[in-house]
């Protein structure tokens, strides 16, 4: 049984997905907060070794971002080290190497289309924030060095700042300005808004789907090596299909008997031919 089938004998969480909601409540205190906040969304493409607790990423960019449209502060001493395997079987060795590295780092598919272009699979390393930029470069010289040592020289780690949604919206983030007046806002904000940040990796249950979604990722995107993580199509409920590449190969036409005058008997795997015939 290969990994795919291994993964789907103990997925319990793929078949029921679309039951899972991610909705706000208003509280008594008068704070924001998520329902069920103590619990996990299940549809993500990323597999978190530690998550980065210096950071509120999902306040930030899927709250303050996108529903209020500012780049917080936090977000402007965010850096970040990106890789992009190049193949399953190495998101796979990236992935354990962040493991035995036990830094806060996770890896994944990449699911935006505009992201595609760059590679379909990811790996991030977050750089510490008390750090700033000099610290984000130490950082990338010793991820660099790891992975060329341990992966493959020719696997490139580029240091980034922020997401790249913001960026595509706002520009490059090195002709950022912070607008003094947004202090305000955010001070306000902070205090409606109880989102706790990331404080700990995804369960093995959840690990186990967003594992079987890795390999369906690749087998879309045309990857080879995806492949060898599945024994059978079927798996996905593709059928197998006969294709005939020969005249020798291609199924027989049906022959039809037919009694012309009374008395004659024609032959012919042409059902036209068999209209033709019975219109004399």
């Amino acid at each position: 049984m290969a990994l795919y089938e291994e993964l789907g004998a103990v997925d319990i969480i793929t078949p029921v997905q679309n039951m899972f909601e991610n909705e706000f409540r208003l509280c008594m205190d008068g704070k924001l907060r998520l329902i069920g906040d103590d619990c996990f969304l299940t549809n993500g493409p990323w597999i978190n070794v530690r998550t980065a607790v210096d950071r509120a990423c999902f306040l930030w960019s899927q709250i303050y971002y996108r529903c209020y449209k500012i780049i917080p502060r936090g977000c402007f001493n965010c850096w970040k080290l990106v890789a992009r395997p190049r193949s399953l079987t190495e998101l796979i060795k990236v992935h354990k190497l962040q493991v035995r590295m036990d830094l806060p780092s996770k890896s994944g598919i990449e699911r935006r289309e505009y992201g595609l272009h760059k590679g379909i699979y990811g790996s991030y390393w977050y750089c510490p924030m008390e750090g700033g930029y000099a610290g984000a470069l130490e950082h990338l010289a010793m991820i660099q060095k790891t992975l060329h040592k341990e992966i493959s020289k020719s696997l490139k780690v580029v240091l980034k700042r922020s997401c790249t949604e913001m960026e595509n919206s706002a520009g490059p983030s090195d002709a950022w300005v912070y607008p003094e007046e947004q202090h305000m806002l955010e001070d306000v904000l902070d205090s409606v808004w109880d989102i706790p940040p990331d404080n700990c990796p995804e369960p093995m249950v959840l690990k186990t789907t967003i594992m079987r979604r890795w390999i369906e990722h690749g087998i879309t995107h045309r990857d080879p090596e995806a492949m060898k993580y599945i024994e059978s199509m079927e798996s996905l409920g593709v059928a197998p299909t006969k294709t005939y590449e020969k005249l020798a190969e291609a199924p027989k036409s049906p022959i039809y008997r037919v009694i012309v005058g009374g008395e004659n008997i024609v032959e012919t795997s042409n059902p036209k031919a068999i209209e033709r015939l019975a219109s004399n």
